[in-house]
């Protein structure tokens, strides 16, 4: 989005136009009655409200419901012409190329000549049919099949197809009748998905896992194609303490001899009759290094992973309601997926798989304890803190599309179960669904151990296809699709040669034809005569061979393993029929072993299957914790919101249940909800306390429309005439029940109650989305983003100067408090020290307040010591004041209802009890919360004489407000009525009546709490720059890293530390505690603007964040006879004795400043530099000073801050002030500031700017105001500062040719545009440092070939030990070799090049060594004679394995093995060689039989084998 030609993020407010991202929609509303929807593409949907009616023009038309006048040109004339009306309202912009208009006569983009013509109009003709009949009466249906056809004509595929119908349903929709189910009649495509050994996504998206090791159902499609597709898990090779999917295998119509397997390693096994063709019906191809692909004609796809980790199963919309299976049963219904194949639904994923075992025999556990591995595996948590990507930037782009919080469960799941496979794995299945959605995620790039090492010339890709790149594909007719899957592949150019194991050119590829493997240029025979094998291809066909075709018996007989029946199961007696397996339609697991005996044919025995009727159910919803939903439909999700949110919301009535999350008293945890419940016009509210009913009315129903009762530990709300139940536990449990006449008519966060799961997440505006964050926020009542808001203070706030901007914080602050205002929440944000209004100057305290008695005027209530409360007539004297005042709160344990607090007693409540009224301490039980609550009743007067008129705050205010001359508020009638409420101060006149059953009636008089006739006489101010400005008015200053003592009284030292800026924090007794903090009579508090400290001695600091002054002052309860002393000298009004030493010494001559300053030093970093004042205005001239400040503007404070003494004592000894006039300025109204004036000084043309290196700046002027970021700012002529964003032009990205340079984005200091430069991207260097020894140094270079650092260790010789030098023998000489120091080369004896060369030994011979030349350096060698073996029986042992049958141990399995004689012999009669030899051959052979066991069946089968009884050499 773009605003002045700068990108903005959203969501954006410009004026009175909100913009904000929802799901795949740009959304833009408006205040004055116009809302757009873009779907990103080319749909647009335009709402104007009916104040608009007869206003608009353009294409839309003028909006006046009169179809006949909409095509008006722009000179307000009417035409015919379709296109002159659009050409009229065409829009040139600058950056655009040029418009062509479109001519009256512009072509049809469908002709009757046209092939498809008649397809396209047929196809269209759907917006007819069932279901969309039903909407026929409120939408036309025919300008819809008319676009439809247009559409087609120019694109006829499946996705403008789909719109085309998406725009009639979405028409029907906003006339709020939607249609139901309507996309199940156009093409699509679903998915059932199985990841590791134990994780499986349903086709409607159910998510569970479950552990065994049996072959299992995972598909059964039924109806016309039917088809089976079999899951076999089994103990892992590698690990057998854990679980792998070893194959997954295809049965087409429930025959065997139709079948295929793909299996873990890539294996693929077709059926075991060869005379089954898979051609014409399934087509399997390799698509890369890591995926196999299995397509079939009707409608199925098959994405089995070569490791067996990952497998896809999808299914066109024709399987919907037709499939049965671990995958479930693909209906849009979540709730059904576990259905079992007896018909029952299964209740937990466990029960679910045990039903579709295939056979009964192998490992099934029911009851199995959830573990977690992470907590077992200590050693894998490593991997699993990887999986925290997927919450990072590098997945953030798919977040909105699939939330990532499932996939990070499974992710660290897997990771701690089995380590990095695993977590790669996890990591792939998520990259992969995002990759689905259009959004490819590039992550083994980034996790340098899920990188997949490619070989035999390959590259690794996120998506291709060996289709296009292999030598086998070149052979084959079928034409290559859009099908990819990431893995390793040829590169472009390259094909794979699987005879060969590598990628070779095109004219190295081999032709694959007829079972056989032709080499290039190869010539082949064929019956059409002979072909060539050139670039992979074979220049001739030949016609397939037709299929066996087998004819099926009847009744019982006998089945011959030797000679199967085809139409029998293939194991014989070991895959006899039973009521089980035929429930499942299913007999025999793939390549039983064969057991001959009597089986029964085909249609002897019965299925058996439940037979249910079924009735329609109500649906309910549950709400748990704070942030758990469960709908109507069964969709789990989790949605996190402080906001009321809409539960339920009925379509057509007045109905709803509204909900919001309520946290503890003491801290942010959600320990209950608060329930509003609206039926038609009755309201009931349930919180924690008994529930309240409200009506629009005064009075409750004579005849109630609901019931309401106690269920254990459930509050019930039962409507009877609405079916519509609710159930609260009083603390975050919601349980809504609602009868079936309900389906279809609800939305909210509990869904729409339709029996389909995949749409519950729909959006206040009727959108589809995946994101529950952003499904959620749809239903929420009057949420507003407060991230443009703080991000708008944060700037401003920022931007403000030391003094006269007070109102930068205020500002931002009120403008977030107007918008909840608009959306109906107050906000009372301001406090008397947070942007106090001079209302609260004098209401500060209205929350205390006194009770006077409604019958006894004069008369207040007070308590006593023993906590006892009676009526007293007033008296003069601070001891009755605090007797009788009292903390109002509002709200505190029940809405609606206040307490009063003790104020001479805190944490003492005024409580009725028994018919005593008295003092009670707080306890945490329903019983005192009941006891002390009282409701409160505004009366007109209840004594006329003591009527009081107050101003009072309010964040929230109509603008017509009553004030005490006009209690009305008649004299604002005349104003201009406006939208929304104001914040303002205004004056009501308020009495309360507080009542309580047989208590008397109070007059409640809110107490303004006055200070001390004596008032404190100063304030003692350090400045930012550390000016010292005394009790009494002295000043000094100083420039010094150390600590000074500002303040000392009896019992309090306030110590000033002067270091290098640091870290904001509150350490108390040197531990760092969070604010608000108190202890005691120690109070600590950050105002946001200040942090303000009150002593136990009553002495006040504040210390501003902005400006950096620190204040210090007396509240009322300070001693005025305790003695004050150190740099804020004696609080005496007395400037004079200001400056005292420690030693009690005055300081009177003004060089020695030194001596006092350094007098209340604790410790310093180096010598003081003082900068005592020097000059006065009597020697110097300060006119220009006294100039300024006697402006109009800054005589407000005048009486608080001296202009003169301001200049003597400031401006005249800074020099600094003479050259910046408008920083002398904002130190002045900073001073004002600490006597709460704000004087708004600057103007558009003078001191317009100052910026946060106190620079000033112009109107107009832009400037880099960050300091670690970018930041831009422009001054604007009223004096604010603002944010702006770069004005950047492109430029083309660098080539970077270094090792390791990547092209990076840098910003611009200057100007804070992006460029794109070469950077050297560390995590590219595969460079390790090298550990040097003693006697090395690490030195860094580097290469102009590599930006990598290149280390190497270089010699220090003076580290190398000492070492003797040895006696050589004669058959040695001396040399320096290094030994294990590599910088250090000790003498060593070496020896002499030998003479004499090693023998050659002939055949039969070995080279042998004398033993007693082994020490010399050069032994003697001599040939030996080498001794045969010769031909001999052996013994090897072996585990024999039968497809899925194996061994228990390895067998002892005799072989021959040895050499036999050989020879060549010259026969003159034919004059040629003959050879003759003799081969090491057995010599009469024996059975051998081995027990196999079958892990497919759990059955054990003897297997026999033939072993030679002895070996001979004999002749061949």
């Amino acid at each position: 989005m773009v605003e002045d030609q700068q990108g903005l993020t959203l969501p954006q407010t410009i004026g009175q136009v909100f913009i904000e991202k929802l799901a795949d929609y740009i959304l833009v509303k408006t205040t004055f009655g116009f809302s757009l929807a873009w779907d990103g593409i080319s749909g647009i949907y335009l709402k104007l409200s009916e104040e608009h009616n007869g206003k608009s023009c353009g294409l839309c038309g003028n909006h006046n419901y009169i179809q006949s006048d909409d095509f008006i040109i722009q000179q307000e004339d009417y035409t015919e012409d379709i296109a002159m009306f659009a050409n009229s309202w065409l829009v040139q912009t600058s950056d655009d190329t040029k418009c062509v208009p479109t001519p009256s006569d512009f072509p049809n983009p469908c002709s009757s000549g046209m092939p498809a013509f008649e397809a396209i109009f047929f196809k269209c003709q759907i917006l007819l049919q069932f279901p969309f009949l039903s909407c026929h009466e409120y939408i036309d249906p025919y300008l819809y099949i008319a676009s439809c056809v247009n559409d087609l004509c120019k694109t006829d595929d499946d996705e403008t197809y789909c719109r085309a119908a998406t725009e009639y349903a979405r028409a029907c929709s906003h006339a709020g009748y939607p249609i139901q189910d309507w996309r199940d009649d156009f093409p699509a495509c679903i998915q059932c998905s199985v990841v590791g050994d134990s994780h499986f996504t349903t086709f409607d998206g159910r998510h569970y896992s479950f552990i065994g090791m049996c072959q299992y159902i995972l598909v059964k499609g039924t109806g016309k194609d039917k088809f089976t597709i079999t899951l076999q898990k089994a103990p892992c090779e590698q690990n057998l303490g854990l679980v792998c999917l070893q194959s997954i295998t295809l049965i087409l119509e429930d025959d065997f001899n139709k079948q295929v397997t793909l299996s873990r390693g890539g294996q693929i096994l077709t059926s075991p009759n060869q005379g089954f063709n898979l051609k014409g019906i399934v087509e399997i191809q390799t698509l890369s290094s890591l995926f196999i692909l299995l397509k079939t004609t009707f409608g199925l796809k098959i994405l089995f992973a070569i490791d067996g980790e990952r497998i896809y199963i999808q299914l066109t919309s024709a399987w919907k309601r037709r499939t049965l299976g671990l995958c479930g049963t693909f209906n849009g219904n979540i709730r059904d997926d576990f259905l079992s194949p007896s018909g029952m639904i299964e209740g937990t994923p466990q029960l679910h798989a045990n039903a579709w075992r295939v056979s009964s025999t192998c490992f099934a556990p029911v009851h199995v304890p959830m573990v977690d591995p992470c907590n077992i595996n200590q050693q894998n948590i490593g991997y699993a803190a990887h999986c925290d990507v997927i919450h990072q930037e590098l997945f953030a782009s798919c977040h909105i599309y699939i939330s990532p919080g499932l996939y990070y469960q499974l992710c660290r799941h897997d990771a701690c179960k089995c380590g990095s496979p695993c977590l790669c794995n996890a990591l792939a299945h998520y990259a992969y669904l995002c990759g689905q959605r259009g959004v490819p995620i590039d992550f083994r790039t980034q996790i340098s151990f899920c990188a997949v090492v490619c070989q035999k010339g390959m590259l690794y890709h996120h998506c291709s296809s060996f289709c296009r790149h292999s030598c086998t594909s070149l052979s084959s007719p079928e034409q290559c699709n859009d099908d990819c899957a990431e893995g390793c592949n040829c590169p472009e150019g390259k094909f794979y040669e699987d005879t060969l194991n590598f990628c070779v050119p095109i004219y190295h590829c081999r032709c694959h034809y007829r079972g056989s493997v032709y080499q290039p240029g190869e010539l082949i025979p064929t019956p059409s005569g002979l072909c060539q094998c050139s670039n992979g291809t074979v220049q001739c066909d030949e016609s397939a061979t037709p299929s066996t075709v087998h004819v099926c018996p009847e009744g019982k007989q006998y089945f011959d393993c030797r000679f199967p029946d085809p139409e029998l199961p293939a194991g014989g007696v070991n895959c006899e029929t039973t009521c089980a397996n035929l429930a499942m339609n299913f007999t025999c697991a793939p390549s039983s072993p064969c057991i001959s005996g009597c089986v029964c044919a085909p249609g002897v025995c019965r299925r058996g299957m439940f037979n249910c009727t079924y009735y329609p159910c109500p649906a309910v919803c549950t709400i748990y914790g704070d942030r758990h939903y469960h709908s109507f439909d069964g969709l789990e999700y989790d949605y996190i919101s402080d906001c009321q949110v809409f539960l339920i919301k009925a379509n057509d009535s007045d109905i709803s249940v509204i909900a919001q999350n309520k946290k503890c008293f003491d801290n942010d945890i959600v320990c209950s909800k608060s329930v509003l419940i609206s039926v038609g016009d009755t309201e009931i509210y349930l919180n924690d306390t008994p529930y309240k009913q409200k009506r629009s009315g005064f009075f409750l129903e004579s005849k109630p429309t609901y019931q309401l009762w106690k269920a254990g530990h459930y509050t019930v709300v039962y409507f009877p005439e609405k079916d519509i139940t609710i159930l609260w536990d009083k603390k975050t449990t919601i349980h809504i029940k609602v009868g079936p006449q309900w389906k279809n008519k609800l939305s909210g966060l509990c869904g729409n109650f339709d029996k389909c799961t995949s749409n519950d997440m729909t959006t206040s505006n009727n959108l589809e989305v995946r994101n529950a964050q952003v499904f959620g926020d749809s239903w929420a009542l009057g949420q507003i983003d407060v991230t443009s808001f703080a991000k708008n203070c944060h700037e401003d706030t920022c931007n403000c100067n030391l003094g006269g901007d007070c109102e930068c914080l205020c500002t931002n602050v009120a403008a977030y408090a107007y918008k909840c205002c608009q959306e109906g929440v107050s906000v009372p944000w301001r406090s008397s020290t947070v942007c106090s209004l001079d209302c609260e100057y004098y209401n500060e305290a209205l929350a205390l307040v006194s009770l006077e008695s409604a019958e006894r005027p004069n008369y207040f209530l007070c308590v006593h010591k023993d906590d006892s409360l009676s009526l007293e007539l007033w008296e003069a004297n601070s001891g009755f004041h605090r007797s009788a005042t009292f903390f109002h709160h509002r709200d505190l344990w029940i809405p609606g209802y206040s307490a009063f607090e003790l104020y001479s007693k805190k944490g003492f409540f005024i409580t009725f009890t028994d018919f005593n009224v008295r003092a009670s301490k707080y306890d945490d039980s329903e019983e005192f919360k009941q006891s002390s609550s009282f409701s409160i009743e505004e009366i007109q007067a209840v004594v006329p004489y003591r009527r009081m008129c107050e101003w009072r705050y309010e964040p929230c205010a109509s603008p017509c407000f009553k004030t005490c001359s006009d209690p009305e508020a008649l004299a604002c009638k005349f104003l201009p009525p406006e939208r929304a409420p104001y914040e303002l101060c205004g004056s009501y006149f308020t009495q309360i009546r507080i009542k309580a059953e047989h208590l008397c009636f109070f007059v409640g008089i809110p107490v303004i709490p006055t200070e001390p006739a004596l008032v404190p006489p100063g304030r003692c101010s350090m400045l930012s720059e550390l000016s010292i400005i005394t009790f009494d008015g002295n000043n000094a200053a100083l420039y010094s890293m150390a600590s000074y003592i500002l303040v000392r009284i009896p019992g309090e030292i306030i110590v000033a530390h002067i270091e290098k800026c640091s870290l904001n924090q509150v350490e108390v007794d040197s531990i760092v505690v969070p604010l608000p903090f108190s202890n005691q009579d120690l109070s600590i508090e950050d105002s946001g603007t200040m942090y303000v400290i009150t002593t136990p001695a009553g002495l006040i600091i504040k210390w501003a964040h902005l400006t950096g002054i620190i204040d210090i002052h007396f509240s009322f309860r300070f001693n005025l006879s305790s003695y004050t002393e150190g740099l804020c000298g004696i609080c005496n009004e007395n400037p004079d004795d200001d400056l005292r030493m420690q030693n009690g010494t005055i300081i009177v001559n003004m060089e020695d400043i030194e001596l006092f300053i350094e007098s209340w030093e604790i410790e310093k970093s180096f010598e003081v530099t003082t900068r005592r004042p020097v000059r006065n205005c009597t020697e110097h001239d300060c006119s220009p000073c006294i100039e300024l400040l006697n402006r109009r503007v800054f005589i407000p404070c005048h009486d608080k801050v001296s202009p003169k003494n301001f200049c003597e004592k400031m401006w005249i000894n800074y020099t600094y002030f003479w050259n910046y006039e408008c920083d002398a300025l904002s130190a002045y109204v900073a001073l004002c500031n600490k006597f709460d004036i704000c004087i708004h000084w600057r103007t558009p043309d003078y001191c317009t700017c100052t910026d946060s290196e106190d620079q000033p700046r112009t109107a107009g002027e832009i400037w880099n105001g960050g300091t670690d970021e970018c930041a831009l700012y422009k001054c604007l002529e009223s004096g604010s500062i603002i944010p702006v964003e770069p004005d950047c032009e492109e430029e083309p990205s660098p080539v970077c040719e270094r090792e390791a340079e990547i092209v990076i984005g840098i910003i611009d200091k200057l100007t804070c545009c992006s460029k794109e430069v070469c950077g050297c991207d560390m995590t590219l260097c595969e460079t390790t440092i090298p550990i040097c020894t003693t006697s090395q140094k690490l030195v860094v270079g580097y290469s102009p070939l590599s930006c990598c650092p290149q280390y190497k260790c270089e010699c220090d010789p003076l580290k190398c030990p000492v070492i003797s030098t040895p006696e050589c023998r004669e058959d040695e000489f001396m040399i320096q070799v290094q030994q294990g120091e590599p910088c250090c080369f000790p003498p060593l004896c070496a020896c002499e090049p030998c003479t004499e060369p090693i023998p050659l030994c002939s055949d039969g011979e070995f080279l042998t060594v004398d033993l007693n030349t082994t020490h010399l350096c050069c032994p003697q060698y001599y040939c030996g004679k080498r001794e045969e073996r010769i031909c001999q029986k052996v013994t090897i042992k072996s585990v024999i394995r039968k497809q899925d049958c194996v061994s228990q141990t390895s067998i002892n399995v005799a072989s021959c093995d040895g050499k036999c004689p050989s020879a060549t012999i010259y026969n003159i009669n034919v004059e040629s060689h003959l050879r003759f030899c003799k081969c090491c051959r057995e010599n009469g052979v024996r059975n051998l039989t081995v027990p196999l066991y079958c892990s497919g069946n759990g059955t054990e089968i003897m297997y026999t084998l033939q072993e030679p009884i002895d070996c001979t050499c004999q002749w061949n």
